[in-house]
């Protein structure tokens, strides 16, 4: 099988704020085609490591895995202000 062209990964177009508002919470919402590249959980690529690290409470987040199969099939998290792994 080839490898995929792009990663589709959900987020916000604007300010996270918007999608609590009814009239922009749809236009908030948006899928980036982002180009495919093999990472390890983190994410963690050629370029880019992500360590999710709240100082105030020294508290270290559980490391997405964007290859998992329910993340792959849902274009990644959620978008969400609640969820530390989607920040």
């Amino acid at each position: 099988m080839s490898r995929p062209a792009i990663r589709r990964l959900r987020g916000f177009a604007f300010d996270p704020s918007l999608s609590t508002e009814l009239d922009t919470a749809q236009v908030n919402a948006v899928t980036y085609n982002i180009p495919w590249e093999d990472v390890l959980p983190g994410p963690i690529g050629e370029y880019l490591e992500v360590i999710d690290h709240d100082p105030l409470s020294g508290c270290f987040y559980k490391p997405v895995d964007l290859d998992a199969k329910y993340a792959l099939a849902q274009d990644g998290l959620a978008p969400s202000e609640c969820n530390p792994q989607f920040h």
